[in-house]
């Protein structure tokens, strides 16, 4: 399986359009002002948090799921402010230290992978999740996948399992259970059981 180049990098285009998104979003009229050389200092810090754990992440994540990443590039773009992670694009704001950078950003390039091959990971995989965990929400059951190889990643590929800790703590601080709730049931069912009713799931 090729391996994807994952390039992070401050977008000057993207963080206004957060900025003032932020601002409005929370009522704010007046932000520390971080200057440019602060801004490229911590992006210097992820990429080399990032590098560190790069190869490891990204052949594991393919080696778990039995997927590719369809891209030989991702952009990951840095911004100064928003008050969430995504995936489509990847966007990351400044205020994270390097390490938990790099949780998130392997959190959202499972999403990626998994949107990429929606073609794979499709209705014989929504039906089993559907019928399986009825009681739960959207939310909760499409973090199932992504928490089952999370906990893969931090105890057997990467041995830290401060880092699957750190990961429990910042989901119980969301604004709903329901992070907490596919950590609970991963926990309860099994990360490897999960994984494997999933991938016995995929279209062909």
């Amino acid at each position: 399986m090729k391996m994807p180049r994952v390039q992070i990098k401050y977008n000057q285009f993207l963080d206004p359009i957060f900025l003032t998104y932020f601002q409005q979003r929370f009522k704010l009229s007046l932000l520390e002002e971080i200057e440019q050389k602060e801004v490229d200092f911590i992006v210097s810090e992820y990429k080399k948090a990032w590098s560190a754990v790069e190869k490891k992440v990204l052949e594991s994540i393919q080696d778990i799921t039995k997927l590719s990443f369809k891209n030989a590039l991702i952009d990951v773009h840095v911004v100064r402010r928003t008050n969430r992670s995504f995936s489509r694009p990847p966007v990351f704001d400044i205020r994270k230290n390097p390490s938990d950078f790099c949780d998130e950003l392997i959190h959202e390039l499972i999403h990626i992978i998994l949107q990429q091959n929606n073609s794979i990971v499709s209705w014989g995989v929504l039906e089993w999740l559907n019928e399986k965990f009825s009681e739960e929400t959207d939310c909760t059951r499409n973090h199932l996948y992504v928490h089952a190889i999370l906990k893969i990643l931090y105890l057997d590929v990467l041995e830290e399992p401060k880092r699957l800790e750190r990961n429990l703590a910042r989901s119980k601080k969301h604004s709903t259970n329901e992070y907490t709730r596919a950590w609970d049931i991963v926990d309860s069912v099994g990360e490897k059981e999960i994984i494997m009713m999933i991938k016995k799931n995929y279209e062909n």
